[in-house]
Parts: C-alpha cells; structure tokens; sequence
C-alpha cells in the first residue's frame, strides 16, 4: 500500500498527469452545452421535491427582513450557495407561497 501512495504523489507530481487532467476538464466544459444547462435548471426548478416554485423571496422573514434578504444574510454569514441559503430561508413558513 506505502508503494501505490508513492507512486500516485510521483504521478500527480509529473506534469503529463496534470495536463492531461486539465485537458478533460476543459474538454468536458466545451461539451457543456449552455441549452442541457438551462434545461436542466428548468427540471430542477419544477420538481416537486425541492418545491422551488413556492420561494417567496418578496415575502416577509420572522418581521421586517424580506427572505431573500434572510437568504442573503445566510449566504454571506455561513458561506452557502444560493440554494441552501434560499432552503434556509424557507424554513420559515412565510418564506413559502401557500397553494
């Protein structure tokens, strides 16, 4: 097992390695292709389970704050995406459009 870690450090140290895994990163963002992209985001934003048609970013968080301010806060607090800081904010129920 010691002589596979030292071959793999030797093999991620020779630039032959890293080029060749940069080289299919860079293939694999140029096959990307910016209507799947779209597409995809469409799905995830109608599927039921994540209820993302139901954030109410307009709507008041727990007062005064909006819930995308919350989502905002959350972001910028804890370090999240925007889609656990808008999941967050959705835990307050006013955060979710009823119906």
């Amino acid at each position: 097992m010691k002589r596979e870690i030292e071959k793999k450090q030797v093999e991620l140290k020779t630039p032959t390695f890293n080029e060749k895994r940069t080289k299919e990163l860079e293939e694999r963002i140029k096959s990307m292709d910016a209507d799947a992209i779209r597409k995809e985001y469409e799905t995830l934003l109608k599927n039921p389970l994540l209820e993302w048609d139901k954030y109410c970013g307009t709507c008041a968080w727990q007062g005064s704050t909006s819930c995308d301010e919350r989502a905002k806060f959350l972001q910028e607090t804890y370090t999240l995406g925007e889609a656990m800081s808008k999941i967050g904010a959705m835990g307050a129920p006013s955060c979710v459009k009823q119906g």
